[in-house]
């Protein structure tokens, strides 16, 4: 048992989650009780993940996408219901977005780096000032099918989508998780000949085969389940808490 604001204080120092402009309100977008036996962690923040979470005894939930984004949000029917559960079962909702993507320790990004074996890693993906992604070498020697193979077994992986129009074994390799396929352009400049992303875009199709490059998109949600699970594993061992990971895959 640890008390709530040692824990947020703690996330708060190593995401440096003021640091980054973001729509989303990174931090704490619910206050729940002053004590934690467990935590939970998601990718999301849906009434069925805040659901399991309680049905898990959670009194801490860290999620990668929160509740609040932008424009203030009414809280009334469904949003109502969530929040009415936080509420009911005193359980503190912490969100972290881009900080966790950036994180060199805990990120998205630099973990799934660290999957595929790639080392040398350069922060890549410039975001308002700060850059967010990885270039990484394949010293491995790792080829396309190899990444396909790796990127087809992560949490709540749909398949990937490959388009191999790069060499079979890359050399560099950018990683930027989620919804962030606009970093392709920065090929020439970050010297990549390989891209990973989560989400596809129609437009990367003639692009990389035009520039002849790999790309994967292994989905927005099995790319970004690895911040939030160190996060939380993060927690167990430092502060001696329990650690339930919740699993909602998206399919996208």
């Amino acid at each position: 048992m640890t008390n709530r604001d040692q824990i947020v204080d703690y996330l708060n120092r190593e995401l440096h989650s003021e640091h980054y402009a973001d729509r989303s309100l990174n931090g704490v977008q619910f206050e729940g009780g002053l004590t934690v036996r467990r935590v939970g962690t998601a990718v999301d923040s849906g009434l069925a993940v805040i659901e399991k979470a309680a049905a898990a005894g959670c009194d801490l939930l860290i999620v990668h996408h929160g509740l609040f984004w932008g424009t203030p949000l009414p809280i009334v029917g469904v949003h109502r219901q969530t929040v009415q559960l936080l509420i009911h079962r005193e359980m503190t909702l912490f969100a972290s977005h881009i900080p966790l993507d950036a994180h060199p320790r805990l990120g998205n990004n630099a973990l799934l780096a660290g999957v595929l074996g790639l080392t040398n890693l350069i922060p890549s993906t410039p975001w308002e000032g700060k850059k967010i992604g990885f270039v990484g070498e394949n010293r491995t020697g790792a080829t396309v099918s190899q990444y396909n193979e790796i990127l087809s077994g992560l949490s709540g992986s749909v398949g990937v989508l490959a388009l191999n129009f790069g060499p079979v074994t890359p050399s560099r390799v950018c990683v930027i998780t989620g919804a962030g396929g606009d970093a392709i352009y920065n090929f020439e400049r970050e010297g990549f000949d390989t891209f990973i992303t989560g989400e596809p875009r129609q437009s990367m199709y003639h692009f990389a085969k035009e520039n002849k490059l790999n790309v994967f998109c292994a989905g927005h949600y099995a790319t970004e389940t690895l911040g939030v699970r160190a996060v939380g594993d993060d927690l167990a061992a430092r502060f001696g808490i329990e650690h339930y990971f919740i699993e909602e895959p998206t399919g996208i």
